[in-house]
């Protein structure tokens, strides 16, 4: 004897929404450079900008890319707290919406330097190039040799 079992029809689960692709490095023209110890950040992005490799953005939201000095899970609470917002098609609400840049918990990195796609969160490039010291020449020196090598990994091959 056969016993058929009749089930409700289920729906079937939702796709889930598709995932934005990482931009490629040569994609990547503005870059926001998060507050870091040492006032690095201000060496780095005077490099940066001196040496023509990206353009240097103070508005989180006319960023392709972060450049940081550590990562964690929250590294999406960070740039929300930097005042990443959706774009909005209201100019005047669109400066008032505007924060300004806070990412209070990156603190001291020992060396390491992510470039973090804006709209993924996906790190896109990496570095380690710790500063012998925090004396103005080191970071200097650092920062430049940071610009270089970022500079060199944008080359098409």
């Amino acid at each position: 004897m056969a016993f058929a079992v009749l089930l409700p029809a289920q729906d079937p689960k939702p796709a889930p929404a598709p995932r934005m692709p990482t931009r490629m490095l040569q994609e990547v023209r503005t870059v926001l450079v998060a507050p870091m110890g040492s006032a690095f950040d201000q060496y780095l992005a005077n490099q940066l900008a001196a040496k023509g490799v990206v353009q240097v953005v103070t508005d989180p939201n006319k960023a392709d890319a972060y450049l940081i000095d550590r990562i964690s899970p929250f590294l999406k609470e960070r740039a929300e707290e930097m005042g990443r917002r959706a774009p909005d098609t209201d100019k005047k609400k669109d400066e008032e919406a505007w924060t300004k840049p806070n990412l209070a918990g990156f603190t001291r990195s020992r060396g390491n330097f992510f470039l973090v796609d804006a709209q993924t969160y996906d790190v896109i490039w990496s570095i380690f190039a710790p500063p012998k010291s925090a004396m103005p020449g080191d970071l200097i020196r650092t920062a430049g040799q940071i610009a270089d090598k970022l500079k060199e990994a944008r080359k098409v091959k």
